[in-house]
C-alpha cells in the first residue's frame, strides 16, 4: 500500500456508506468518539446506517508511520462537513493490517479541537 492509496481509504471511510465500511473495517476493530465512547464492529457499522453521511471531508496535518511489515497509522486534522451542517472538527487516528486479502482498519479515534 502506498501513502496516497493509504490517504484514499481513509477518505472513502468518511465519505463512504455502510458498504464501504464492511468492505474495509475488521471484524475486531475498536472506534472511540466523543460523545459516545468506544464502540465495536457491528455497533460502528449500524451507526453508520442511521448517522447522514458526511458530504466533505478535508484531511490535513497529515501523518503516516509503518511501525512494522503489514501495519500502517495515520494521524491528522480532519474538517468535515455534513449538508447544511457547521464544520466538525477533530484529531484522528486510525490503524490499519495487511490481511492477506486487503487492508483492513482496526482501530479509529477522533478528538474534538
Amino acid at each position: 500500500m502506498n501513502d496516497d492509496g493509504a490517504w484514499a481509504i481513509e477518505k472513502a471511510l468518511w465519505l463512504g456508506g455502510p458498504e464501504r465500511y464492511e468492505q474495509s473495517v475488521d471484524r475486531d476493530c475498536v472506534m472511540v468518539f466523543p460523545g459516545i465512547g468506544a464502540m465495536e464492529y457491528d455497533a460502528i457499522v449500524e451507526e453508520v446506517r442511521q448517522a447522514p453521511r458526511w458530504a466533505d471531508v478535508e484531511l490535513s496535518e497529515r501523518r503516516l508511520s509503518r511501525p512494522q511489515a503489514g501495519l500502517y497509522v495515520l494521524a491528522y486534522k480532519a474538517a468535515a462537513r455534513r449538508e447544511g451542517d457547521q464544520v466538525y472538527g477533530c484529531w484522528c487516528s486510525s490503524t490499519y493490517r495487511d490481511t492477506g486479502g486487503g487492508w483492513q482498519l482496526v482501530q479509529h479515534q477522533q478528538t474534538p479541537l
